[in-house]
């Protein structure tokens, strides 16, 4: 089917093209006057060898997300020349595409403009968060009435069985019980060592209340939704952004890394392929068995 096989392509190289485009915004564009090059390639190695990076990446082709982490970059660097309405109007627009961006991004903008605001040894601006959280909340709101219409099912449904909120909630509280004790686990491992190569810097940088906020609200995913190994990945990519827009915030003598840090580095770098989607490390036990049987 050659139409299959062009509408195919098209999105591979959609999607390859965004991630090449997100990594060039990180090192080049953005925030390159703030960049420290003794661990910019650090972050640069993580992001190409961990299953939480380019891999899974690839493997969730298509994901609007994939939109969404490029539009963070540009909430982020609105907040670094002190437009906050504009980040706001982003983030809201964000929600639209996917709402998950509410729970995993908008935490992130308001612990930026704190760590700014902190930089600058002033109180962070009501104003300010009101700004930012705004547009997304109302976002939010017009999708928990109208429903998130992925296809034309979807409306069809919308239209003539369900109100907004029951379409919306089609996945909502959906615990993921497939995943089986080892499957929790790796979950769980890889949960941990995000947050332990994130905590350090986070609370240097935005202080323990700004750090919590930000830690503690992308857990939100795991309640609202079954694709476990998905959000693991977008909570990597999530806290890779606002690092990588907060680092330039500490003292050039100090590093984000500590002991610790490199330990979790170096396990997350395992190249096992992608994290997957509902299914954690897909790929390992198809190798697995390719090797045993070798």
């Amino acid at each position: 089917d050659l139409e299959r096989t062009g509408k195919i392509i098209s999105v591979v190289i959609f999607d390859g093209v965004l991630f090449f485009f997100f990594v060039w915004l990180l090192r080049h564009v953005l925030f390159r006057a703030g960049a420290d090059r003794n661990w910019a390639l650090v972050l640069a190695i993580l992001l190409v060898m961990s299953p939480l990076g380019l891999s899974q990446w690839s493997f969730d082709i298509g994901r609007l997300d994939h939109l969404n982490f490029i539009l963070f970059l540009f909430c982020a660097f609105a907040l670094h020349h002190q437009r906050p309405a504009l980040s706001g109007l982003l983030a809201g627009l964000c929600v639209l595409i996917h709402e998950a961006f509410a729970i995993y991004a908008i935490s992130g903008l308001i612990f930026i403009e704190m760590a700014l605001a902190r930089s600058r040894k002033e109180n962070v601006s009501t104003r300010s968060l009101v700004l930012i959280t705004s547009p997304s909340l109302l976002a939010f709101l017009l999708v928990a009435i109208w429903g998130n219409i992925e296809d034309p099912a979807d409306l069809q449904k919308l239209a003539t069985h369900y109100d907004g909120f029951e379409v919306w909630s089609r996945g909502f509280l959906e615990p993921s019980l497939t995943l089986g004790v080892p499957g929790y686990l790796v979950v769980a491992a890889y949960l941990a060592l995000i947050y332990a190569l994130f905590f350090r810097f986070f609370v240097e940088v935005g202080g323990r209340c700004a750090a919590t906020l930000l830690l503690v609200v992308p857990l939100l995913l795991f309640i609202a939704g079954k694709d476990y190994a998905r959000w693991l990945h977008i909570i990597f990519i999530s806290f890779f952004i606002v690092l990588n827009s907060t680092q330039g915030l500490l003292p050039r003598s100090r590093t984000p890394f500590g002991r610790l840090e490199k330990v979790c580095f170096l396990l997350l770098c395992i190249p096992l392929g992608p994290i997957g989607i509902t299914t954690a490390l897909p790929f390992v036990p198809y190798f697995g068995g390719l090797l045993f049987k070798g």
